[in-house]
């Protein structure tokens, strides 16, 4: 039975001229299907392309609902039909697109993968089930066309045996992601519903040595050395002992985690490190085959269906245990026991081969490989051992690897930039000075100084003057005159002391014995007194002959002595301002040799006071697993003394097209 829905799964036909219907059921891919209707048949206008055909075999067995999608009408000698090809409703998945750059985040279960591919639908039809899986593998995809691939993508790194089902049975679909039994359920038997058996070994598809790389270019491929003891490949020393070394070289941009890339790459070795073999069965569908009505009864064992593990029993090869990969009916009305069935080696997915690896390739040409990128920090700064030079640069998530950090380098003259600025006016008061006696040094003395003048004599000159009779002022009394000055004593007699003395006025000396040894004066006088004196008519002549002065003066050792007492000066400064004094001045020295550390903590051997293209990358705190830590890093440059750095930093990275909202 044929039932037409439309888009809104309402029912708009039952055909009932149908004919040549056929199905295939490949494990892991889209299914199909095919139909006949004769040109003539008025159900024919009620089929659309892109509307749904439920298939329901020849008992009312579910096969499955298909997309109608190619239409085919044909007239020749036998008449005139149409031909409707379908593909299973998976390929519905195919009408919604992930648009830009999407990436899963880091430790998303397979689960959480799954129902974030299928939260990209336009129209909500298909909702996950049952996931016997939980693999945290990364997931990214750049411009995808469709989400089937997508979704069947999600176990390409599984290196366990897995199967997607299907329930179109009630809406939203149901997709399942399944560990296949690996207990045989039914059987083929030479003698009882095997009619023919196709074994083709082919040893053209042998590959023993597999060297895998993910996402990007160059030496930026990701790839898994780093987990896999340092060998970006996988090998199979059994096969390559067998049948030779036969290496192949796989690259698939969808992977950015090492450890799908290699989970991906083993089970690709697995599976062709011998020759393929491929079991082409034709079998009887005995429950199809024997008519409802009649009295034998068939067992469940030979029902043979897609997914199951059939025991094959032949004369030639024995007993094997196999997995139905695909299973196929052309004429399931019209023929409904002859049924062809694809088998294979239980943990294999023979549907999958290299011609379908590289038509998955062509579905991701639109990723973005990524490239490398440069970024340059320039810097100069004057610094000493207390202020460093400080360079900061900061890693995004998306750069996937820092391939190096190139560090320049050159110690100049500490610069001063100088300017003056309003003094504003102030009273400021000194400290105290602090007072103290201070002497000086000798001054030498005991030296004579001595000199000769001209009198400017040897004239002669009279003067008359009138005689008259004039008396003194007061002489005010009270006083005495030095008769002779004491010189020293020389010996004396009993009590008498011979002094000698020299007479006031002139040059006379004398000795006298008297009781005292100072200067002897006259009496003192009593009262006031005065004194006439008559001078008469004369007068004067004067001869003054030519002559000099001579004088000699002596001055004896001798020292100063200064007393400055504690003491404060005060300033008082108006309100001013100063000129700008424009310039740079640079330190006469600078340093010696620097320090570099990495992240505040790492001291790395450099020491010159300059450098050139130093790399920095493997001094980085990294990660346990050795990536490069995210966020920010830093890089102190500290001199010994004062010194101006020029310093360029330039980071070298891997990073791809990944701009684009969180996720």
């Amino acid at each position: 039975m044929i039932r037409i829905k439309n888009l809104n799964l309402q029912q708009t036909a039952i055909l009932r001229n149908f004919y040549n219907v056929s199905y295939e059921k490949p494990t892991n891919q889209i299914w199909s299907a095919s139909f006949c209707l004769p040109q003539n048949d008025p159900t024919t206008k009620r089929i659309n392309q892109l509307h749904f055909a439920e298939i329901m075999d020849v008992d009312k067995e579910y096969i499955g609902l298909f997309r109608v999608m190619t239409r085919t009408t044909t007239v020749n000698s036998e008449g005139r039909y149409i031909k409707y090809e379908c593909s299973h409703v998976l390929s519905t998945l195919i009408d919604s697109t992930i648009e830009g750059y999407r990436q899963t985040k880091k430790g998303w279960s397979t689960r959480q993968v799954i129902e974030w591919i299928l939260s990209f639908q336009d129209v909500k039809r298909w909702k996950l089930g049952k996931c016997d899986f939980d693999r945290n593998f990364e997931y990214s995809f750049e411009n995808q066309n469709g989400l089937a691939d997508a979704i069947f993508s999600v176990t390409d790194p599984f290196s366990e045996e897995y199967m997607w089902t299907y329930d179109t049975t009630s809406y939203p679909w149901t997709i399942n992601l399944i560990k296949p039994e690996t207990t045989p359920v039914c059987r083929i038997r030479e003698g009882w519903n095997l009619q023919s058996l196709s074994v083709e070994e082919n040893p053209l598809k042998v590959i023993n040595k597999i060297y895998a790389l993910g996402k990007g270019d160059g030496i930026n491929n990701v790839n898994f050395k780093r987990i896999n003891g340092g060998k970006n490949y996988v090998e199979d020393k059994t096969s390559q002992s067998d049948y030779g070394l036969i290496e192949y070289i796989w690259k698939d941009e969808r992977f950015m985690s090492e450890d799908s890339l290699l989970s991906s790459a083993q089970a690709m070795l697995d599976k062709f490190k011998r020759p393929i073999v491929t079991w082409t069965v034709k079998a009887v569908d005995l429950i199809k085959a024997i008519p409802p009505n009649s009295m034998v009864r068939i067992p469940k064992i030979d029902e043979l269906r897609q997914g199951r593990v059939v025991q094959l029993w032949t004369t030639l090869f024995g007993v094997v245990d196999l997995r139905i990969m695909n299973e196929k009916k052309t004429d399931m009305f019209g023929d409904p026991g002859n049924l062809e069935l694809d088998i294979g080696y239980i943990g294999e997915d023979i549907g999958t081969t290299l011609a379908d690896i590289q038509r998955k390739m062509e579905i991701y040409k639109l990723s973005s490989v990524g490239a490398t990128n440069k970024d340059t920090i320039s810097t100069a700064e004057n610094c000493d051992k207390d202020h460093p030079l400080v360079i900061r640069f900061y890693v995004e998530e998306e750069l996937k690897r820092v391939n190096k950090i190139l560090f320049t380098y050159r110690l100049e003259k500490f610069r001063a930039y100088s300017k003056a600025i309003k003094g504003g006016g102030a009273t400021v008061q000194s400290t105290s000075a602090g007072g103290a006696s201070k002497q000086t040094s000798s001054s030498g003395g005991g030296s004579v100084q001595g000199g000769t003048s001209a009198a400017g004599g040897g004239s002669s000159q009279t003067s008359s003057a009138a005689g008259q009779s004039t008396n003194t002022s007061s002489a005010g009394g009270n006083h005495a005159h030095r008769m002779f000055m004491f010189r020293g004593k020389t010996s004396g007699i009993d009590e008498y002391v011979r002094c000698n003395y020299q007479a006031t006025g002139n040059s006379t000396w004398v000795v006298m014995e008297t009781l005292y040894d100072g200067d002897l004066w006259t009496d003192n006088s009593s009262g006031e007194h005065s004194h006439s004196v008559t001078t008469p008519a004369h007068t004067h002549q004067v001869t003054t002959p030519n002559h000099t002065h001579n004088f000699n003066i002596s001055i004896p050792e001798h020292t100063h002595q200064i007393e400055i007492p504690a003491h404060t000066h005060k300033i008082t400064l108006p309100d001013h301002t100063h000129e700008i004094d424009y310039g740079i001045w640079e330190s006469p020295n600078t340093a010696s040799a620097i320090q570099v550390k990495i992240d505040g903590k790492k001291a790395v051997n450099i020491t010159g006071t300059s450098g050139e293209r130093i790399n920095l990358v493997e001094h980085l705190y990294k990660n346990n697993d050795g990536t490069l830590t995210r966020g920010w890093h830093t890089i102190e440059v500290i001199p010994n003394g004062l010194a101006r750095i020029v310093a360029q930093t330039t980071i070298y990275g891997f990073i791809g097209s990944t701009e684009g909202e969180e996720l």
